[in-house]
């Protein structure tokens, strides 16, 4: 959290800089994502709220990871949807052939989503 906290207090360094505000979204949605996977889910919210602002500028991609990680959130705390909103992402991801991101959030979603459901 420091870490977004020291990004906002530089924010006018960051302002007109997409690749800056990519790179903090992105570490921001995998950070969450694993503190999500430890049963962090608060910290993880305030960290994607942190962060809500980089993310609505940026291009389907990165906005992908970041609807991907605010699901899987909605996810392990009790919505359904969030797992729905996890497969949309997935398909997003294939139909904009990004096979690394489609890779990666396939992963994710059947290690943490289908193993969940197995136990």
């Amino acid at each position: 959290m420091r870490i977004i906290s020291d990004i906002n207090l530089h924010e006018k360094e960051y302002k007109g800089k997409l690749i800056y505000r990519r790179r903090i979204v992105q570490t921001a949605g995998r950070c969450a994502m694993t503190l999500i996977s430890r049963g962090e889910t608060q910290k993880a919210s305030n960290l994607l709220s942190m962060v809500h602002h980089y993310a609505e500028a940026l291009d389907t991609h990165v906005q992908g990871l970041y609807r991907f990680a605010w699901a899987y959130l909605d996810y392990r705390n009790g919505k359904i949807e969030g797992q729905k909103e996890m497969l949309r992402v997935i398909a997003l991801f294939d139909f904009l052939e990004v096979p690394i991101s489609r890779d990666f959030a396939q992963k994710y979603y059947n290690r943490h989503v289908l193993n969940l459901e197995e136990s």
